[in-house]
This record gives structure tokens, sequence and C-alpha cells, in this order.
């Protein structure tokens, strides 16, 4: 159904287009008709991993993900299909990694995954015997 491969698909309410991520990491929001047809790219990414993201019947919730140096730039946008606006419902930046998105059936909740930078500790010791 895809011209360039996709992972983590889901089929519109009205069974018309298939939405997919593009890739694992990094990847973008795309959707092509069930009948077949050109790909259109309605969230150009990165979106962080390619489960970032929940269909609703009025359009995409999705995760924009920016790497920093100790965890990331975290921010939850729902894009409205019909208007092509996009709106910023929440934002977080830290010492985390987020990796996975889900929206409640009435849209009245987002659950996402969020998982602490591993820390570590180099440490020397002497006389240890």
């Amino acid at each position: 159904m895809t011209r360039g491969g996709g992972i983590y698909a889901e089929v519109s309410g009205d069974d018309r287009h298939l939405y997919f991520a593009n890739r694992d990491f990094g990847a973008s929001i795309r959707r092509v008709p069930v009948e077949g047809g050109e790909e259109t790219d309605l969230v150009p990414g990165p979106i962080g991993y390619a489960f970032n993201w929940a269909l609703s019947p009025d359009g995409i919730y999705y995760a924009q993900v920016r790497p920093r140096e100790q965890g990331e730039d975290y921010s939850i946008q729902f894009l409205d299909c019909a208007s092509g606006r996009t709106t910023e419902l929440f934002r977080k930046e830290g010492p985390f990694f987020h990796r996975w998105l889900a929206v409640s059936p009435g849209e009245e909740r987002i659950l996402y995954g969020e998982q602490p930078v591993g820390q570590s500790e180099l440490m020397l010791m002497e006389n240890f015997r």
C-alpha cells in the first residue's frame, strides 16, 4: 500500500485512508487512500518513535520529540485534518525519553510513556581488599 514502506498503521473510521509512520525513529505521519493513490505527508516529523501518535475521528494526536544532550524536548500536538490547524496540548523538557502515546475513546485523556534517562557513575575504589 505504501511506496517507501511504513510501520504502525491505522485505518480511518470511514475506511477510506490508511495512516502510517514512515519509519521507526524520526518518523513522519503519512496518509494513503485504501483504494491506492499518492501518499500525503500530514505531519512532517520528527515524531520520535513510530507509535508516538493516535488517530481520532477529527485528526491526529502526535508527539514531537527533539533530542537534547540529556533527554528530550517533548510536546503533544493535535492536527485537525479538516482545517489543517495544529494545536499544542502539552510540553515538557527534561531528562526523559517518550516512546508511546494513546488517546482515550472519548478523547478526554492522553496516556504517554515516560522513561528517565539512565544515569551511570564511574568510581575508582582503592584498597578494597
